[in-house]
């Protein structure tokens, strides 16, 4: 099963719980419910028993003792608490509980309303089977929020719970990054299947902690190109150092898998400037970005050089008093023509 069908039978479900939900909460608006009538002093008055639902103590033996005799302590205590707050102040009280009777847990709703100048009426209602549709529902969503968010930036996922639609938006500043395995495609042309995922599952790993440390966003894969973005969807004023120090970290952390996979280096470009992000698709979502400043960045890795990182002036600019980097003069960049690139090397 794909992500995305799991994601559409997770919706689904989610939205079965949702009417079950509902249906059981108008059934047990019908449900009569357990009513008690308790002194300020905790002692039982009066008691209504509701049909069905499981209790300590027949009526019988209930009346004139208090409820700190049959019920166990902290729950007495919230039973006297709440009647003496209803009886001063005349408010109703509300608590909840869990009681195991006749040998299952149960969880309870209990509503505490002056009745007299000293005593209470309570009014408990089982709500166990609720509380299990609210917890299987809750989980459910958990489930489907935790699909989404391994595809979509967390702020765009709340977005789309909170108001689906259409999500398109510019940004005017931002830094994004390409990075790709140098020799791929010989590389995976005479290399067994497994081994080469296995080494893209390696380095793409180490690059996905990498992005999580520097609080950026992956866009996405393709074959083995990988691209992340700083200041989108979230602005922040430092996108450009944060990614410049994750490509730092890119090549250290390729260097690392050399050593058990093989001599291996990536290519990295960047670029920093305005760009559109935006959600494609129905049933699987894409959030991309799109605008010159992304193309400019592709061609900062595609014309770049194994085992460096280059940048355009925009970048270096915002860099050059906190890193270190080797001017590499002009080159032509394909859709372009001429552009003046600089090679990161270093942090300050």
């Amino acid at each position: 099963m794909t992500m995305a069908t799991e994601l559409e039978v997770l919706t689904a479900r989610v939205a079965a719980l949702e009417a079950d939900s509902s249906r059981l909460r108008a059934l047990l608006e019908a449900t009569p419910d357990l009513v008690v009538r308790v002194a300020i002093d905790g002692t039982y008055r009066d008691v209504m028993e509701a049909r069905g639902m499981a209790v300590v103590a027949s009526r019988a033996e209930r009346v004139g003792r208090k409820v700190n005799d049959l019920l166990p302590g902290p729950i007495a205590a919230a039973y006297v608490q709440a009647v003496k707050e209803a009886v001063v102040t005349g408010l109703t009280q509300s608590f909840e509980y869990e009681l195991t009777l006749a040998g299952k847990a149960g969880h309870y709703e209990a509503r505490a309303s002056r009745s007299g100048p000293d005593e209470a009426v309570v009014v408990v209602r089982d709500v166990s089977e609720r509380r299990q549709v609210e917890t299987a529902l809750r989980e459910e969503k958990d489930r489907s929020d935790a699909l989404l968010l391994n595809m979509l930036p967390r702020a765009i996922v709340t977005r789309l719970r909170d108001n689906p639609g259409t999500i398109a938006e510019r940004f005017e500043e931002g830094t994004v990054l390409f990075a790709d395995i140098v020799g791929f495609t010989r590389l995976s042309a005479k290399t067994p299947p497994a081994e080469v995922v296995g080494l893209l599952n390696d380095i793409f790993t180490a690059f996905d902690r990498l992005t999580l440390k520097y609080g950026l966003e992956k866009i996405k894969t393709i074959g083995d190109a990988y691209m992340v973005v700083g200041g989108v969807p979230t602005p922040r004023a430092d996108h450009a150092d944060a990614v410049a120090d994750m490509a730092l970290a890119m090549l250290e952390a390729v260097r690392e898998v050399s050593v058990t996979r093989g001599p291996y280096q990536v290519r990295i470009g960047m670029n920093s400037g305005p760009m559109v992000a935006g959600v494609l698709g129905l049933s699987k979502f894409v959030y991309d970005l799109w605008g010159d400043t992304v193309n400019v960045a592709a061609r900062m890795e595609s014309h770049g050089e194994p085992g460096g990182i280059q940048v355009t002036e925009d970048t270096h600019a915002k860099l050059q008093d906190r890193f270190t980097f080797e001017a590499r003069g002009t080159i032509e960049v394909k859709g372009k023509g001429p552009m003046k690139t600089f090679l990161l090397r270093s942090r300050k």
